[in-house]
């Protein structure tokens, strides 16, 4: 009984959330914050009805280690709070949930490995789409990253033709050809991403519209003082406060993809399939 309503909770909670955050490109905390303590609220009740601790300790537990985990990914700039707080979400929830038949694993790291996963094909199709929609600035950007690695490209073009001939007269499998272009094929899909990069996601907003967790590009000092630090992982409400206070009235902030339909995605394929891998 436990289980069938933790999960249809923390479905419509991450349906909901990925529809705001395609829209917006923000969660709200009381959707992240509510998920934690209405699932949270739930085992304690049910720990008591059964009178058995076991789920609200694990519960526990679970939002322990999605907390380590969201805030690691928050504090290296990977994911944004929202992104951070609904993994927590989902540790509470998944921690005490059925191992996977799939090599006898715990669901909540199943999940995590679908997460990559999923994440890293999402954003490799998000990536493109941006790329088609702004092929000018994209292509012109790509142009300007290729002259400048000019000499790395060069280096792996040789290394390249080098292995060729290496494995055509030792091993000419076809089943080699991916693997001889691996680093090749990398080297522009990786300038390709920082040309979508330069050109999609760095935006110059008005300082009204900055709001708590924006990741602003350059430090910003008032009368000597260093009000905002770039390398921290996005500006307070109490910065924000400051710099209103100053009148500054354009601030240029890095955007990152809608990252929470990848969490609902990963979710919905633990739970129908299991391991996509």
């Amino acid at each position: 009984m436990l289980l069938p309503i933790l999960v249809s909770i923390s479905l419509m909670w991450l349906l909901a959330a990925s529809i705001i955050d395609l829209k917006t490109k923000e969660v709200p905390d009381w959707l992240s914050y509510s998920l934690i303590l209405i699932s949270l609220s739930i085992q304690a009740v049910y720990s008591v009805i059964v009178n058995n601790p076991k789920f609200i300790f694990l519960g526990l537990v679970g939002l322990v280690i999605g907390t380590l985990l969201g805030s690691l990914m928050y504090y290296t700039k990977q994911w944004g709070g929202g992104d951070a707080k609904l993994l927590m979400g989902i540790s509470l929830i998944y921690f005490n949930y059925p191992s996977s038949s799939i090599a006898n694993i715990p669901f909540l790291l199943l999940i995590l490995l679908n997460i990559i996963f999923v994440g890293t094909v999402y954003s490799l199709i998000w990536s493109l789409y941006l790329f088609i929609r702004n092929r000018k600035e994209c292509s012109k950007k790509l142009k300007e990253l290729r002259q400048k690695s000019k000499k790395i490209r060069n280096a792996l073009c040789v290394v390249t033709i080098l292995v060729a001939l290496s494995v055509v007269m030792i091993d000419p499998s076809p089943i080699t050809i991916p693997l001889i272009l691996a680093p090749l094929l990398l080297y522009y899909l990786i300038i390709s991403i920082k040309s979508v990069e330069a050109v999609a996601f760095y935006k110059t907003i008005p300082l009204s519209k900055l709001t708590e967790g924006d990741w602003i590009t350059k430090d910003i000092s008032i009368h000597n003082k260093i009000v905002y630090n770039s390398s921290s992982p996005g500006v307070t409400k109490e910065q924000i406060n400051i710099l209103r206070q100053h009148k500054l009235k354009e601030i240029l902030i890095k955007e990152g993809i809608p990252f929470v339909p990848v969490f609902f995605l990963a979710l919905v394929v633990s739970l129908i399939i299991g391991s996509i891998l």
